[in-house]
């Protein structure tokens, strides 16, 4: 890992805080070009759209540190760029990476999926104009860590007020999609000490997600 860029280095790409996304993608392609590194992300609100992370790069969200994911179909870009997507009218994923290795996303902090918004569309039976991001996919890669954060408020598979979608093993061990992930044709998957909450804040127990495959999550419950 060649160095640290803290996010708040490129506050001026973030439209007076009011949209991250090119100051994280700034920051995934300068660490990408310098080999790898880590992103950190200190206390604070960060809105954004998708995320995409490179080989070799930690996205660290320090304690208090939130990045809560837009709830505008149309400020996403569709799944179509991604080869091989069975739903490619939906919208990109929250944080994703493809055909990557060594990925990481790390700390004390909070992905916040902002499902609360997606799930009364759907309760109101309103179409929707993309389909519902996945609030973290990692699809054709290797050596992947999630470790210590909390993924609140999913839009998919997670009723925001209610218990979490029954967790679905897809294709073996390396694939599987439960409360708001997405894992396909990766290998070695680690999620460590990782809490899910709902829109209330509340914990998730995610035993039934755990045992399902010990070698793909670690722990147990809320507080995996």
């Amino acid at each position: 890992m060649e160095g640290i860029i803290n996010i708040r280095e490129l506050a001026a790409l973030s439209h007076e805080g009011a949209d991250w996304t090119e100051a994280f993608r700034a920051a995934v392609e300068r660490a990408h070009a310098a080999g790898g590194g880590m992103i950190f992300v200190p206390a604070g609100k960060y809105p954004s759209r998708s995320i995409r992370l490179r080989s070799r790069i930690t996205l660290y969200l320090g304690s208090g540190a939130e990045i809560v994911f837009k709830d505008d179909p149309a400020e996403y870009e569709t799944l179509a760029e991604l080869a091989g997507t069975e739903n490619p009218a939906n919208c990109m994923y929250c944080v994703y990476a493809w055909r990557e290795e060594y990925v990481s996303v790390k700390g004390e902090g909070v992905l916040n999926g902002n499902g609360a918004a997606w799930w009364k569309t759907v309760r109101e039976k309103r179409p929707l104009e993309k389909g519902r991001p996945n609030l973290i996919c990692f699809q054709e890669c290797d050596h992947v860590r999630v470790e210590g954060v909390t993924l609140s408020h999913v839009s998919v598979t997670m009723d925001p007020e209610g218990e979490p979608g029954k967790p679905a093993m897809m294709e073996g061990l390396e694939n599987m999609q439960s409360a708001g992930f997405f894992i396909r044709n990766a290998r070695d998957i680690v999620f460590d000490h990782v809490r899910f909450e709902n829109v209330k804040g509340e914990a998730i127990d995610m035993d039934e997600t755990v045992q399902m495959n010990a070698r793909i999550l670690r722990g147990g419950g809320a507080g995996m």
